[in-house]
């Protein structure tokens, strides 16, 4: 299959465009990450008007998976930012021993209060199960990452405004980086939150057989209209992508890779999963954006890049997964 020679972006991906040179749109355009780092001021000043007017324990909530880009996000919440975070993980039932343990290690370190949230694994099964076999979310959400961690992300963005509504925590802090995200920093919108996620619950309803309702947060979005104005946030977007910077700052702390995972996760079994189901419905990895976009920058390597997209084979440990989500 024809692909960029600068990026490895491949013809089959949306709107890749590649020419008779072989450069895909992004190329042509020299087109490489937003830089966000102006924006970080306007974070810093949010921030401290917060620790001021802060009533409460807690000064922000950081999605946590455990994985080295989350890991980094939190002590740079803690030791950068001076905040009092509240740490939130969503446990799919899929979630690596070593990754459990990574949480809880920094947790612990670092001094930081852990919120665990398990849902049923039956009704999260049936979920995964959908997902992987049938197009239910819409294909531009889908050249960004799988339906499985789709489904997953949703899970952990409501979530956590539903625990930030309950403690009256104002920042959400994820740690997202470039090609995964298109803001460093926003302002919640209420009616565009409710309408998305009634969508996403309608979709998901129809197809799994069963009201997601049941399982989804219930969350008061009143509360957003009033005056709770709720921030997310992706530090990791203000700084250049540097993987060697961070995996050498959070394994100061005692941080060590999962050796059960793929080349794409540092602390989800599901991934692989994931991965190789997208790539039979949509032909191309879902993890091609973000490489492709770290190409751009030099953030890593053709290379690098290639083994990355090269992993989307099923070993023991997955095909037990498939047989656990009833597939």
């Amino acid at each position: 299959m024809k692909e960029c020679k600068k990026c490895l972006l491949p013809e089959n991906f949306p709107k890749a465009n590649i020419d008779e040179n072989d450069l895909c749109v992004y190329c042509r355009k020299g087109m490489t990450l937003k830089d966000y780092s102006h924006e970080e001021p306007s974070f810093l000043e949010f921030v401290k008007k917060i620790k001021k007017n802060n009533k409460y324990n807690y000064d922000c909530l950081v999605c946590y998976s455990g994985g080295k880009d989350s890991t980094y996000t939190l002590i740079q919440a803690k030791e950068k930012y001076g905040l009092n975070p509240l740490a939130f993980t969503l446990d799919n039932g899929f979630i690596s021993q070593k990754a459990k343990e990574n949480i809880e290690m920094m947790c612990d370190s670092l001094g930081v209060d852990l919120i665990t949230v398990k849902p049923k694994s039956k009704q999260m099964n049936r979920v995964f199960k959908t997902v992987l076999t049938q197009r239910v979310f819409a294909e531009n959400v889908m050249s960004r990452l799988s339906a499985a961690c789709h489904a997953c992300i949703t899970f952990v963005n409501y979530k956590a405004i539903q625990i930030a509504l309950e403690k009256d925590i104002k920042i959400i802090i994820s740690g997202f980086t470039h090609g995964q995200v298109p803001k460093a920093m926003w302002p919640h919108n209420p009616d565009m939150l409710l309408k998305t996620f009634d969508e996403m619950k309608k979709q998901l309803t129809n197809k799994t057989g069963f009201d997601v309702g049941e399982l989804y947060p219930k969350i008061d979005f009143s509360k957003l209209r009033n005056d709770h104005i709720l921030y997310n946030v992706n530090p990791l977007l203000f700084e250049r992508y540097d993987e060697k910077k961070i995996i050498g700052s959070i394994k100061k702390y005692g941080w060590e890779r999962p050796q059960d995972v793929d080349s794409c996760s540092s602390n989800c079994l599901m991934n692989k999963v994931g991965n190789h189901y997208h790539f039979k419905l949509y032909n191309y990895h879902p993890y091609q954006y973000e490489v492709s976009s770290l190409i751009r920058i030099e953030a890593i390597t053709k290379d690098e890049g290639r083994k990355m997209l090269a992993d989307t084979l099923m070993d023991k440990g997955a095909k037990k997964i498939v047989k656990e989500v009833g597939m």
